[in-house]
């Protein structure tokens, strides 16, 4: 039963970009929820900076950007609003 223990020093069967290829392509069709999750954020700083006509968007200008500007202390702010400000070099405007 080498196979189930987690603390073996065995090398694992497969790589994980192996496991996420479509199965098509040989792989097993997991999709990498790291990469999913960068692009929904990014997904969403896309409808932010362009004032998409949503309340969530709304909210967050008027209550904290009534300038129009974002501060310049990204640290400032939730955990998820700093994970998001980390992805800004992705989005291109």
């Amino acid at each position: 039963m080498e196979g189930t223990n987690i603390n073996a020093n065995a090398p694992p069967k497969a790589t994980w970009e192996f496991v996420c290829l479509p199965k098509i392509e040989g792989g097993l069709g997991v999709i990498d929820l790291e990469k999913q999750n960068k692009a929904l954020l990014t997904k969403n700083l896309h409808k932010f900076f362009n004032k998409k006509d949503l309340p969530w968007v709304h909210l967050i200008w008027e209550k904290h950007y009534k300038n129009g500007k974002l501060p310049n202390n990204i640290r400032k702010g939730s955990f998820w609003w700093r994970d998001y400000i980390k992805l800004l070099s992705r989005l291109k405007m």
